[in-house]
């Protein structure tokens, strides 16, 4: 069975006689593995520095909507409305100074006043409608860069890499055994060598049987227990009888010869440990290679995620170049779509055992720096009517518990931002 499944069956096992199919045992390592090839699969998926997420353009030329044209329109007319308004305000006047009542004056008066101040800048309307969208599409694209797969090809990687560090740690630890056993194998036989000579039947000056039960009834039976703990804890054991104790000990080490060749318990003993970590190495080596497969697989999801379209993207781009062509067409300056800072990627580190601790939301930052929060509600706008936004916590759905910025004249308004 071990040789057909490559796996130490018994923790005596020769092993020379252990079969390690795709691979090979070495004296200095255990177990081993093309570590140069899994990092090669690692480090050969190239991860982006960025995260940015760029605004689609829109197919063909976008021509004026039906609002723009009348627009347009009006305010051909409106000097011959203003031309009207100022005649008929000159024959109220004219008529006031006719003898025509002055209430029936003041009203054609008005009329003609009203004709004359009644239109707005026909940019106020479309200004305002733009500022809308650049805001919707702004805060759009930071949320996908936010919700980038990103994070899980980071994490995977990190996984991968911590369990190569694990396989290298184990490597070692193989090629310590023998010597971390040798500095330990002459003290566990002075222990054995003390833990013979019991103090019952030792001739110890000054101490007496009733000593020597006191030192009993404390758990003090042999050579061994008192040098490992200190004789005065006993009562009657003090200053004078704790040193002739020592002296006992002592005598007793001097007669310890160390036996330097190796014993079947010890043979079996270092088996057993080599043993113990070639089993975990190959446990390792099947984690290792799914993980890598894992990591592939979340670098390529990570890539169709760059080529995707998204619907919402595409409909709000649509209604900013919409709103662009109509103050076009009005004859209204265009202002300048609204740049989004790409997000940082984190360095993988930032993921691994002992990383400091992170999450999507705080991991990534604008720029090189992490904006600083707004400190007070009001320095957020709302990105639909534009009116302050106030601090909300979501009750429902994925994001129940989370905080965002919501709009402060909700219901009426649903407009909202990430925090």
């Amino acid at each position: 069975m071990e040789s057909e499944y490559g796996r130490p069956l018994f923790l005596d096992t020769d092993l020379s006689n252990v079969h390690v199919p795709n691979g090979r045992l070495d004296p200095a390592a255990g177990f081993i593995l093309d570590i140069p090839a899994l990092l090669s699969a690692i480090n050969g998926v190239a991860i982006p520095p960025y995260i940015s997420v760029p605004v689609p353009q829109v197919p063909g030329a976008t021509t004026p909507s039906q609002a723009a044209i009348e627009a347009l329109s009006k305010k051909r007319f409106a000097p011959l409305t203003k031309i009207a308004g100022i005649g008929i305000m000159l024959g109220a006047a004219y008529a006031l100074a006719s003898g025509v009542p002055g209430l029936v004056s003041l009203g054609i008066a008005g009329f003609g006043g009203w004709l004359v101040f009644r239109s707005p800048s026909l940019a106020d309307g479309f200004h305002s409608e733009h500022r809308e969208y650049a805001s919707a599409l702004s805060s759009h694209v930071e949320q996908l860069q936010r919700s980038s797969p990103i994070e899980r090809v980071l994490r995977k990687k990190a996984e991968a890499l911590d369990a190569i560090d694990e396989f290298k740690q184990l490597a070692s630890a193989f090629g310590n055994i023998r010597n971390d056993y040798e500095k330990h194998r002459r003290e566990k036989q002075l222990d054995d060598h003390l833990s013979q000579f019991t103090i019952r039947g030792a001739r110890i000056p000054k101490v007496n049987s009733s000593d020597i039960a006191q030192l009993a009834s404390y758990g003090f039976t042999t050579a061994f227990d008192a040098k490992r703990r200190d004789v005065q804890q006993v009562h009657g054991i003090g200053p004078v009888k704790a040193p002739t104790i020592a002296a006992w000990i002592r005598r007793v080490e001097a007669k310890f010869q160390f036996h330097s060749a190796h014993t079947p318990e010890d043979k079996r003993n270092i088996q057993k440990a080599q043993n113990e970590i070639i089993t975990k190495q190959q446990g390792l080596e099947e984690r290792l290679k799914k993980l890598v497969g894992e990591f592939r697989q979340e670098a390529q999801g990570f890539e169709r995620w760059k080529t995707s379209n998204d619907p919402e993207l595409a409909r709000l781009t649509r209604q900013l170049a919409q709103a662009e062509a109509d103050l076009s067409h009005v004859g209204c300056p265009v202002p300048s779509r609204p740049n989004v800072v790409p997000l940082t990627v984190p360095p993988v580190s930032t993921f691994q055992r002992g990383g400091r601790p992170s999450n999507f939301g705080t991991t990534f930052t604008s720029g090189t720096q992490a904006p600083p929060a707004p400190a007070q509600p009001h320095a957020v706008s709302c990105p639909r009517c534009g009116n302050p936004m106030v601090r909300r916590t979501a009750r429902r759905g994925s994001n129940a518990g989370r905080p965002f910025w919501g709009c402060s004249r909700y219901p009426r308004c649903t407009g909202t931002r990430p925090i």
